[in-house]
C-alpha cells in the first residue's frame, strides 16, 4: 500500500503474505514515480492469516494496473521457508545490484 504511493522512487517492494489495501483507490494514488518498480510477492499456499486468495486477488489489481509482479506460492503456512528465502536473495541481487 504505502510502497505504491510513495513519491520518491524506490527499488522494489517485496510482499511476503500481503494483500493489497484499499485496490479500488490505487489509480488514483498512486505515485508516478513507482509505476515500473518491480515486486516480489509471496505467500504461502496454506496460510490461516492472510488468505492465499487475497494475496492472487491483488496480484491481479497490480497486474492490471501494469506493475510487474514476481509471484511466489510456497507450500506452507503463514511462515517462511528455505525456497522463499533463496528467491527473495535472488531478486534483492536483481533489484540492487
Amino acid at each position: 500500500h504505502t510502497g505504491l504511493r510513495h513519491p520518491r522512487r524506490l527499488a522494489g517492494i517485496m510482499a511476503l503474505s500481503a494483500y493489497l489495501l484499499l485496490p479500488d483507490d490505487l489509480e488514483r494514488e498512486a505515485s508516478d514515480a513507482n509505476t515500473n518498480l518491480s515486486i516480489f510477492q509471496a505467500h504461502g499456499t496454506f496460510d490461516p492469516v492472510v488468505r492465499h486468495e487475497w494475496a492472487v486477488d491483488s496480484r491481479e489489481v497490480l497486474r492490471r494496473h501494469g506493475y510487474a509482479v514476481e509471484w511466489h506460492d510456497y507450500r506452507m503456512m503463514h511462515q517462511v521457508c528455505l525456497e522463499e528465502i533463496r528467491d527473495i536473495g535472488l531478486w534483492l541481487q536483481s533489484v540492487l545490484i
